[in-house]
């Protein structure tokens, strides 16, 4: 999966597709190489393949909080959101106060924008893990998208400050500048990211974080710049072409680390 990973970092989209599938003929019943490959689809938007494969990682590792995540982001670029709150829900009922569960219905909740109860979700996870960027991240854009500046700057320092001690996607920073209005200092660090090859810009077309930016001209050129496939342009695994239709990572133990 690794030469996956290296395909999209230079937005090769169809030969990090082709990558994924060769990782799933070789190993089939392995949850992690499903639950990989549904994060990817669904970065790009590809919704209905994004679904089955995470339905798949979820029959292979049904206890797995992780598989019922990517699960739930399957569901929600589906446009099927009780099935990806149901997802969250489900999370904390394998293991009630996963830091996991609360982030999956943070994230869901400010793609709807419902600022506050995803600040309350988000807290939870704040208390367990307070340095976790991810946290800090959406914190931040919560709170910005409240009109509490003051308070979004805060998590924005403590996010910085984080970065001190160990790697944090600049398109993490990128998200809060953007909820907070700040859209050259936002592209600044987008840019950047483009630069050194970043796979968390895999999603920067269909994530909520930059929509704000969508009439930007900077982004705009940047969207160009990276050749997205666009729904339905990538190859499936027969071969055929598809119809179809989420800053971190932390899939847990099944497959990605926390961020």
């Amino acid at each position: 999966m690794r030469l996956a990973d290296i395909e999209a970092g230079y937005w090769n989209w169809n030969a990090a597709n082709r990558e994924f599938r060769r990782a799933i003929a070789l190993a089939p019943g392995l949850a992690s190489v499903h639950l990989w490959y549904a994060d990817y689809l669904g970065a790009l938007g590809e919704a209905a393949p994004a679904l089955a494969q995470a339905q798949q990682t979820v029959k292979l590792d049904p206890l797995s909080p992780a598989a019922h995540e990517v699960l739930a982001a399957a569901a929600f670029i589906s446009g099927q959101y009780a099935r990806c709150w149901e997802q969250c829900r489900q999370i904390l009922l394998l293991e009630p106060g996963q830091p996991l569960g609360y982030k999956c219905m943070s994230e869901l909740l400010v793609d709807s924008g419902q600022y506050s109860r995803s600040l309350a979700a988000i807290k939870t996870v704040l208390a367990q893990r307070p340095g976790a960027p991810i946290a800090l991240t959406m914190a931040a854009v919560a709170y910005a998208h409240l009109g509490r500046m003051r308070k979004a700057g805060d998590y924005l320092a403590k996010l910085r400050e984080e970065s001190r001690r160990h790697y944090v996607p600049l398109a993490y920073f990128a998200a809060v500048l953007t909820a907070m209005g700040r859209d050259n200092a936002a592209m600044a660090d987008l840019d950047k990211s483009y630069m050194s090859h970043a796979i968390n810009l895999v999603d920067l077309e269909t994530t909520a974080f930059f929509k704000p930016l969508a009439g930007n001209l900077r982004f705009q050129a940047l969207v160009r710049a990276m050749h997205y496939p666009g729904p339905g342009a990538m190859e499936s695994p027969t071969g055929r072409r598809r119809a179809a239709d989420a800053m971190d990572p932390a899939r847990g133990a099944a497959a990605k680390p926390n961020g």
